[in-house]
């Protein structure tokens, strides 16, 4: 072993100590790989993407955006440029469970920013010691569900696990498709009507299923039974990527978390804990974007170094709804678009980071959106509100990574070199984030990835104005995002098919910077309109659909 990772020397860091163990995990896991007379392959699986813009890493027991291989970061953007913005992140998981009688603060994750542990298990709680595979749409033909990927193995030659079945249409962003169990009933007419699902308009898709029944992978080990586990978790996880359009840049991860125990489990929280690390890991800052608490997003940046780099923005996409009494009610799924609000985004650095199971379950649970701008190796937790989960019941949570090339802080004396007196002056919305939050929250929970609406091209961009519109096709209300790279007196137009003018605003002055500004369509008919931004004499239009 290296110096740079020899424990003890002076090296001997949390993410040095990681780096050694994955390598002696994949040491592991290569010497427990089948051969042909191995009946039982090795559990654990590591694939990397294949499509789109943003180059990642995932597994099959909830690890995302880390290379165990080597013991690196596992998440770079643009593809093939090396350019590393994540390395690592996974689900959190914390509940109150009465053990003994006693209400005790239980916790789960499956990635650990220090060690790089997880304590997810491959497959099912069931059945959980046979080999449960990282399924990879590309392997998959999209008619018959079955395997076509050259060269597999006997053993991966399992068919896609998601499935329509009983007649279901095709399956809709909040609803990926039923996962049969049976490897034998996963082909077309074994099941009534069934037919294979994948995600429309989704150009990669990954689908692994994890537990939390082997209690040996715990780091608290054997004294796990002994403090209330296991909570009785069955997660689902599908991750969606795209290679064309506005979301080549988003990778979209969605969770269903089943309670399979007898428990009642009160007060949980999920969340994704993220180690960004953009370029070096030493200088790298987090934020809560306050200014649209609706979007439920935030973003790192880095310093300015050698390569330049873009922004990683976090979005919590969905989590539990409740009823009056918290427990999760499915029904209301559509709401939380809407409604749904982050509990907290706590960010912190190695030496903070909470410890025993108490420490993280209130980690997750209080309120924390503190601004610190601090350059440092940072982490961040991106969580839901309470909720409480009885027997058999599922939390659906889903979030999204995605990289843009502007936020406000580009823009400030950071990069700028300006005086510290005028970041006041300087804008602290990001046009571009709202514009592709936005998208994405319409596509997950209205129209759906194939929409070519919901994959709409860059930003129309002509003298130097951005611009978009979100949604559109919008009905009664759109809102238009722009961004003005200097000053000026500004308005706005629609104007109609035939060019006519249907609604005009002054702006008055607007300083350089990122705006949004809603637009009424209710009187409007449906048709094809133009919507342009004037801005001291440039102008930048782009085309609306509005319907009825």
């Amino acid at each position: 072993m290296s110096n740079s990772i020899r424990y003890g020397s002076q090296h001997d860091t949390p993410r040095a100590r990681f780096a050694a163990a994955v390598l002696l995990a994949a040491f592991l896991v290569s010497w427990a790989l089948p051969s042909s007379t191995q009946a039982q392959p090795a559990r654990s699986e590591v694939m990397t993407s294949q499509t789109s813009a943003i180059e990642f890493y995932a597994s099959n027991y909830g690890e995302f955006g880390v290379n165990v291989a080597t013991g690196g970061a596992g998440f770079f953007y643009p593809r093939g440029s090396h350019n590393q913005y994540m390395f690592g992140s996974g689900l959190w998981f914390g509940a109150i469970k009465n053990v003994n009688s006693v209400p005790t603060k239980l916790f789960f994750l499956t990635y650990n920013p220090n060690s790089g542990a997880s304590w997810a298990t491959p497959g099912e709680r069931s059945d959980y010691v046979s080999y449960a595979p990282l399924y990879n749409s590309n392997d998959y033909d999209l008619k018959t569900g079955a395997n076509i990927k050259p060269g597999t193995p006997p053993y991966r030659m399992q068919s896609w696990p998601l499935w329509l079945v009983n007649g279901g249409i095709k399956p809709a962003p909040l609803s990926p498709g039923i996962f049969v169990a049976d490897t034998a009933l996963r082909k077309v007419g074994a099941l009534p009507k069934s037919l294979p699902a994948f995600m429309p308009g989704v150009q990669e898709q990954m689908m692994a299923r994890f537990n939390d029944a082997d209690m040996q992978q715990y780091e608290l080990r054997d004294t796990a039974q002994r403090v209330g586990y296991p909570l009785g978790l069955q997660i689902q996880q599908n991750i969606y990527s795209w290679n064309i359009g506005r979301f080549q840049n988003v990778v979209l991860l969605q969770y269903d978390i089943i309670n399979s125990s007898r428990d009642t489990l009160h007060d949980c929280v999920v969340a994704q804990a993220s180690d960004p690390d953009i370029g070096n890991n030493s200088n790298d800052h987090v934020r809560y974007y306050e200014e649209a608490p609706e979007l439920r997003s935030a973003y790192a940046w880095t310093d300015p170094e050698e390569k330049k780099y873009a922004a990683l923005v976090m979005t919590l996409i969905e989590a539990p709804t409740t009823n009056d009494d918290g427990f999760i009610d499915n029904r209301n799924r559509m709401k939380y678009r809407v409604e749904g609000r982050i509990g907290t985004f706590p960010h912190w650095t190695v030496e903070m980071d909470p410890t025993t199971l108490s420490q993280r379950y209130d980690f997750m649970t209080m309120p924390d959106f503190t601004v610190d701008d601090r350059a440092s190796d940072i982490r961040a937790l991106l969580a839901s509100t309470k909720f409480s989960m009885k027997p058999g019941d599922t939390a659906h949570y889903a979030m999204a990574y995605i990289v843009l090339d502007s936020i406000p802080e580009y823009g400030r004396a950071l990069y700028g070199g300006e005086p510290h007196r005028t970041l006041a002056k300087l804008p602290t919305r990001s046009a571009q984030l709202e514009a592709t939050v936005g998208a994405l929250l319409d596509a997950y929970y209205l129209k759906g990835f194939d929409e070519p609406s919901a994959v709409p091209s860059v930003w129309e961009n002509a003298n130097g104005i951005r611009i978009a519109s979100m949604p559109n096709p919008a009905r009664d209300a759109t809102v238009l995002a722009f961004a003005l790279p200097q000053g000026g007196d500004a308005s706005i137009r629609l104007t109609d098919a035939l060019g006519r003018t249907v609604m005009e605003r002054s702006l008055g002055h607007l300083e350089a910077g990122s705006y949004r500004e809603t637009i009424d369509l209710s009187a409007l008919p449906a048709g094809f309109y133009m919507a342009a931004v004037n801005s001291g004499g440039a102008v930048s239009a782009m085309r609306l659909i509005v319907t009825k």
